[in-house]
């Protein structure tokens, strides 16, 4: 009989206020130590043979579990059932068929519920060697799979993660590349912020995992934990093909640590990083957030994103989340991101580049033209009014471009002085008509602006 069969349902009697905390840590503390005793005994042992002893009281235990307040107590408790989830469903052969099928349609329905341990991806992409440090394939990757790491972290002394020096500058290999991808060469110093949706000066920009550095540690360890509680684990992981001298064995050969190369590698994997703006990625900005739930909450991303996946789930039973077919979520979403809003992208491009930047180089000419009198300070007043009408067009609020119903007062307006102000959903609906309206012509643009003034604006413009 397992121990857990053996549990007094009383420790599930939470306050709702005071000692509701030391309540969730006792029975936390309690159901491990009764889930941990049952996994030595089935590995040592092999599970129970009447599913009396097994599935039912698994099943009531779970039932009871899923009621319990939202808690780190209870994502706790989760992972110990990831933990007998995986053991049992190792060892399914040691009943019948009909009974095995009994407890596998349970073990289902907690893994719907709690999740898989998560096993090794297939492609870790890092940067092209070209970005590189210059020996990490001759000597580093070599020396990095004889060191274990069992704590990492990116605030650690010791055992520090971080991004890998690129070779030729102070950049990172990460940063280099994601820069080298993005570049264009009509403005090669800005770039494409994926989180709202703007351009930015690349030293305004920061290299984002997506999926948080500090997710993926406890991913990897809660898969070498697995590693050394159940030895058929063990063995699968150890001779998968995506095992790249990701572990080491020590006591006497007995127990699993990570390489540093295995927590380094997936720290710099390509695929689950992106470009953000730095307010973005701190404070009440992204910051280490699930990514699914980052993704869900994101007014450009939201439903929009997950319809994109039909039917099917994000995958979570991989280190790095992926997308149904295969791909790392983080170079799913950059790809989803840039074919969704491929016109708002060109819009903002065309008001960044084509009317603000210019426009802050005629406004700086301003003061002197004034200072010099009679034509210049004529002059002066024509330019003045001309960039009053492209101020309008870069701050979004022209009647030229956007209808009445789009007049309401939560609509973003940017600061003509600042590239760097969000492009909301609502101004993110304006600039696909902007584009749609530019591909039609200037006429079409300009129904209450004069269209010479206007392509007078664009030719001072380019």
């Amino acid at each position: 009989m397992l121990e857990i069969s053996n549990i007094n349902y009383d420790i599930f009697k939470i306050p709702d206020f005071f000692g509701r905390h030391v309540a969730l840590d006792n029975l936390k503390t309690k159901l491990t130590d009764a889930i941990q005793q049952d996994i030595s005994f089935i590995v040592k042992d092999g599970p129970p043979k009447s599913l009396t002893d097994t599935e039912k009281p698994l099943k009531k235990l779970f039932d009871r579990v899923k009621t319990l307040p939202e808690s780190k107590q209870k994502e706790d408790i989760f992972q110990q059932f990831r933990f007998l989830n995986l053991v049992l469903n190792n060892r399914l052969i040691a009943y019948s068929n009909s009974d095995a099928g009994i407890l596998s349609k349970t073990l289902d329905d907690i893994k719907e519920v709690v999740g898989v341990v998560p096993v090794l991806n297939p492609v870790v992409k890092l940067p092209d060697k070209e970005f590189l440090p210059k020996n990490y394939f001759t000597q580093t990757m070599e020396k990095w799979s004889k060191i274990y790491w069992k704590d990492p972290g990116r605030y650690m002394k010791k055992e520090k993660l971080s991004f890998f020096e690129y070779k030729e500058g102070h950049t990172t290999s990460v940063r280099a590349h994601l820069l080298a991808l993005e570049k264009t060469s009509e403005h090669p110093d800005f770039f494409l912020s994926y989180a709202d949706a703007d351009f930015y000066h690349y030293g305004n920009l920061q290299a984002d995992h997506l999926q948080p550095s500090e997710q993926i540690v406890a991913r990897q360890k809660e898969l070498i934990f697995s590693m050394n509680i159940d030895p058929i684990f063990k063995k699968k992981t150890f001779e998968s093909p995506y095992n790249n001298s990701y572990f080491i064995l020590v006591d006497k050969e007995e127990t699993v640590v990570g390489s540093k190369k295995f927590y380094m590698e997936y720290h710099n994997c390509l695929e689950n990083l992106w470009m953000i703006t730095t307010a973005e990625n701190t404070g009440q900005g992204k910051g280490n957030a699930d990514p699914i739930t980052w993704l869900n909450s994101h007014p450009n991303f939201g439903k929009e994103f997950f319809d994109s996946l039909g039917d099917k789930k994000v995958q979570t039973d991989t280190i790095l989340y992926r997308e149904p077919d295969g791909m790392i979520l983080a170079e799913y979403a950059k790809k989803w991101f840039k074919d969704h809003y491929r016109n708002e992208i060109a819009a903002t491009s065309f008001i960044d580049f084509q009317i603000k930047t210019p426009m802050k180089t005629q406004t700086a000419t301003l003061s002197d033209l004034r200072k010099k009198g009679g034509s210049w300070k004529r002059k002066s007043i024509k330019q003045q009014a001309e960039l009053g009408i492209a101020s309008l067009l870069g701050q979004g609020s022209s009647s030229a471009f956007f209808t009445a119903d789009d007049s309401d007062s939560s609509i973003h307006s940017s600061d003509i002085e600042s590239a760097e102000a969000e492009i909301t959903k609502s101004t993110l609906r304006r600039s696909k008509r902007l584009a749609k309206e530019e591909q039609d012509g200037l006429d079409g643009i300009t129904s209450n602006v004069s269209g010479k003034i206007f392509k007078d604006i664009l030719s001072k413009s380019q």
